[in-house]
This record gives structure tokens, sequence and C-alpha cells, in this order.
């Protein structure tokens, strides 16, 4: 990576030692990280991924909170977790999903797992699973099922509702509930 007073350019090297430019992107660079998955970068506020072989850098998302990004991982296809002052969110194209209440963290992505070093108090986190996690259609299949198993389980039925309620939000929560009431009572 070589940077000018303006403009970043993110560079890789071949097995030949060749260098070939990845991007060129303007602004300031708040956090950059390279694993197997490729390239993941904040600059400005703006997150960046591309994946090696690809022909072009995708833009995830621009959002003034990512200004206070402390670091970034690629870990799949168009998407990357982001640590921020006080929280580690997984960010897809089409959803952002909070992964955890972590303060001061670094992230690392290896074999499906995510680890998390909280530097506040030196623990590391692992977290499994993140390709079942934050995709809208995943999410809401989650949820349906979870508003499901609410109808047969009376004792947990307020959590889970509570939990698909801020997966699909409150008014399409209650509908499909309501739904899955008259379905079983019929």
């Amino acid at each position: 990576m070589v940077t000018g007073t303006e403009v970043l350019q993110f560079i890789a090297r071949k097995s030949d030692g060749r260098a070939f430019p990845i991007t060129a992107i303007k602004g300031p660079l708040r956090a950059a990280s390279w694993n197997k998955l490729g390239l993941a970068a904040v600059v400005g506020d703006s997150l960046y991924l591309w994946q090696p072989g690809a022909k072009k850098v995708v833009r995830v998302l621009t959002d003034r909170g990512l200004v206070s990004v402390r670091d970034v991982v690629a870990v799949g296809n168009n998407r990357a977790v982001v640590a921020l002052r006080a929280t580690v969110a997984l960010v897809g194209t089409d959803t952002v999903t909070i992964v955890g209440a972590l303060p001061s963290a670094r992230c690392r992505f290896h074999n499906g797992v995510l680890y998390v070093l909280q530097e506040s108090n030196g623990l590391i986190w692992s977290f499994r699973g993140l390709d079942s996690l934050g995709m809208k259609q995943t999410d809401r299949a989650f949820a349906l099922n979870l508003l499901k198993q609410a109808q047969n389980s009376p004792t947990k039925n307020v959590l889970q509702f509570e939990e698909a309620a801020r997966i699909l939000g409150c008014k399409e929560a209650g509908m499909n509930n309501s739904q899955l009431g008259e379905k079983s009572s019929k």
C-alpha cells in the first residue's frame, strides 16, 4: 500500500514478485487488513472489499460511523467484520449485524473463525457461524422459525418474539405471529 496526500493506492504482488494495482481510493485510511479472502479497507467513511482475482473493488457500505473504525477484516463474499469503538459488526451488502459489544477490539478471521482481541482486558473471543448471519434471507428464515417456536412454547415466547421483532421489525413480526397463530388454531 502506497499512500499519497489524497489518494491511496492498494497494490498486490504476484508470486513472481511483479506488482499489480488493485485500486486507488481518495480519502484517509482508517483501517485495512489482508487475508486469504482478500483485502478489506475502510477509507474515509466507506468500507471496501477486494477478493483475489476480482476485476474491481466493491464498496460495501458508506456510513459516518465508519470514521471511528478500529479494525476490519474480510470474512466472505462481499462481507467484512468491522471493530468500532464499542461494538463489533458483520457488514454485508444488504445488512449490518452486531456480533458483540466488545470495546477496544481488534479482529482477524481464519478458517471460518472470527477472533476478536479485546484490548481493554486482553481477552480473545472466537466466533463461529458467521456464514449464517447477516444475510436477509437467512435472517428472515431464522426469525420466522423463532415465531413458529414461540407459538409452541408459552414460557419462551416473549424472548423469541422480541428477537424476531428485532430482525423483522415489530409490525412484520406481529403480522407473521398472528398468521402463525391462525394456522395452528385451525
